[in-house]
């Protein structure tokens, strides 16, 4: 530990306070980046959310697995219709 005091060139009050504030401004920007990057991840949970719900009411409509009726359609040949 003494190494690394010897080797330091003795801080002038004013440099300090000079590399303090620069510090002190990388924090700021720091912060606002964070928030942003905050704001957009919430954001983008929402939205997935909302395409999330979406799909579920998609799903929601399409038939039932015991319900045969439309399957069964599925399953039918289908006859070509000759082009005119």
């Amino acid at each position: 530990m003494d190494e690394i005091n010897h080797n330091l060139e003795p801080i002038i009050p004013g440099k300090l306070l000079g590399k303090l504030d620069l510090l002190s401004n990388k924090l700021a920007r720091l912060q606002t980046v964070i928030e942003l990057v905050a704001k957009e991840k919430s954001s983008m949970e929402n939205k997935i959310s909302d395409a999330q719900n979406r799909i579920q009411k998609i799903l929601n409509k399409l038939p039932q697995t015991n319900d045969n009726r439309q399957l069964n359609l599925l399953d039918q040949p289908t006859t070509k219709i000759p082009h005119e």
